[in-house]
């Protein structure tokens, strides 16, 4: 049975927010992987490392923090959706030691959602920003090859994603 639990979705402070309440939910650990990137790098910030480095330093290196990730038990990750299409390598290694849920909906929401997202910077805008084309590569990725449960987060509230997590996973390793 694996020990770890990873959230994923379009919306990562959503995927956070939803993680944070499993976390508490089973009195597991949270762990951020940006929060670990910036952490693994300072004193720069995520947000310099940026600036400096460009996109793609960031998502090798995010690569590389993965081995002493998978270390970790009784954790709840949360990582961005967005990294699938430059490190799907690290997403097969979360999944080696992490239980994968993926919160889900209708393509056309998230679009509208991401494209009324505000961003904190020019350079979070630009790596977090997506196309149609790209959120279904993702998608395709994330779901077909990676997702031990998906959980259709269109109209529920916090409590009942929750709730169908939690029933999902007792599902998936049959017990009650």
């Amino acid at each position: 049975m694996k020990q770890n639990i990873l959230v994923v979705s379009y919306d990562y402070d959503y995927s956070k927010q939803i993680a944070s309440k499993l976390a508490g939910l089973f009195s597991m650990h949270l762990f951020d992987e940006l929060e670990l990137f910036e952490f693994d790098h300072m004193p720069r910030s995520y947000e310099e490392i940026f600036e400096t480095l460009g996109k793609e330093y960031i998502y090798k290196k995010l690569r590389s923090i993965v081995k002493s990730e998978v270390e970790f038990d009784d954790a709840v990750f949360v990582a961005d959706i967005s990294f699938a299409d430059y490190s799907e390598d690290l997403f097969y290694k979360l999944k080696l030691s992490n239980f994968v849920v993926l919160l889900t909906k209708p393509i056309e929401l998230e679009m509208e959602e991401l494209k009324n997202k505000v961003y904190k910077t020019k350079a979070e805008k630009e790596l977090f920003s997506s196309n149609r084309k790209t959120l279904e590569v993702r998608e395709d990725k994330i779901i077909k090859n990676l997702a031990d449960i998906i959980v259709d987060a269109d109209s529920l509230t916090d409590e009942q994603i929750i709730e169908e997590i939690v029933d999902k996973i007792k599902s998936y390793y049959n017990v009650n």
